[in-house]
């Protein structure tokens, strides 16, 4: 298996847990998650995508989907506008990347788009981040070049958030050590803060009093202790001089991978997974936690369970509500659901 914090070869049946937070009309989050909705599919079944919010709309990248026997692969950039109520207007193609990708990481700061690293057909754009405006009618800009990742480092399948004037993306070290990476610039710096390998974790972040902490959660072992998959989880400070390691994270009830995680203020949602690699049904469980002081995460508590089970799914709060996009049950999905998670 690929040595990383993050990623895996792991058959393609899904997408990233990525996120990015829009804060709404002033509702705040609680930890409760409403009754999920079913909305209208994506253009495509997605596997091995990333996604996140810009301005007004949620964005779907690239990824792949299965076709007799062989996997299809996207250049395509989806948006849809989302709404007050959790609906979202009919999907519409943004944009396209410069070749087919699976695997990117996305995320904004305001109305603009950065794709970070991703395998590309393109070999030339991997480990690149790349960046555009999106237009209030959902069109986007060109796709600039804004910088390479340090070398060394995959940013595959990750989470990516603005937060202390820097746009900042998980990612990891092929020796197996987990950091983050900070742009934009010609050379995006970066730190670790965890020491050891984790496998498809669930990645989150989550702001307190104004500061913004980012948490790796569940995930598997590497295989020196045995690929066994964890409930334990460790978190970051982030500020202007980059992550400082040592935030607490309460385990989870169980051992959970492949899963997805978003963030709404200071609460952060973990969502379906499986408890193995290769194999474990996969789950409706939808769980929360409140970062308290310090930036430390406190107890899990059950909330409205998806209405079908899910893994390797792309998970963004936009406005007051938590979207769960494609992911995989036994294969690749269009599916779309909604649930208020502010109020």
């Amino acid at each position: 298996m690929l040595a990383a914090c993050g990623n895996s070869d792991v058959p393609s049946d899904g997408g990233s847990d990525a996120q990015v937070v829009d804060s709404g009309s002033g509702a705040k989050a609680n930890g409760t998650v409403g009754a999920w909705q079913t909305l209208a599919p994506m253009p495509h079944a997605r596997a091995n995508f990333c996604a996140t919010v810009v301005g007004e709309y949620v964005v779907a990248i690239g990824g792949n989907y299965p076709t007799d026997g062989n996997f299809t692969k996207l250049d395509e950039i989806d948006v849809a506008k989302f709404h007050a109520d959790g609906s979202l207007d009919a999907w519409q193609v943004a944009g396209h990347t410069p070749s087919p990708v699976t695997e990117c990481t996305a995320g904004a700061n305001g109305n603009t788009l950065y794709i970070i690293d991703g395998i590309y057909d393109d070999s030339s754009k991997v480990g690149r981040v790349l960046s555009a405006d999106l237009a209030s009618d959902g069109t986007l800009g060109v796709l600039a070049d804004v910088g390479a990742m340090p070398a060394g480092m995959d940013a595959f399948d990750d989470v990516a958030f603005f937060a202390a004037g820097h746009m900042w993306s998980t990612t990891a070290r092929l020796s197996g050590s987990c950091g983050l990476i900070s742009g934009p610039g010609a050379q995006w710096t970066e730190t670790d803060f965890l020491s050891e390998f984790r496998g498809r974790p669930q990645w989150s972040y989550a702001t307190v009093a104004g500061t913004t902490y980012a948490y790796v959660i569940g995930g598997y072992s590497g295989a020196d202790a045995g690929n066994v998959v964890l409930a334990s989880g460790s978190g970051a400070k982030i500020d202007t001089t980059g992550p400082t390691g040592g935030v607490t994270v309460t385990d989870l009830p169980q051992p959970t991978t492949f899963g997805m995680a978003a963030s709404a203020d200071d609460w952060v949602f973990v969502i379906g997974g499986r408890g193995g690699i290769f194999t474990g049904t996969p789950r409706t469980d939808i769980l929360a936690a409140q970062a308290g002081t310090g930036g430390a995460l406190g107890a899990w508590t059950a909330q409205s369970s998806l209405p079908s089970p899910r893994t390797n799914a792309v998970a963004v709060v936009a406005g007051n509500f938590l979207y769960v996009l494609g992911g995989a049950n036994t294969s690749a999905t269009d599916t779309v659901y909604a649930a208020q998670v502010r109020f």
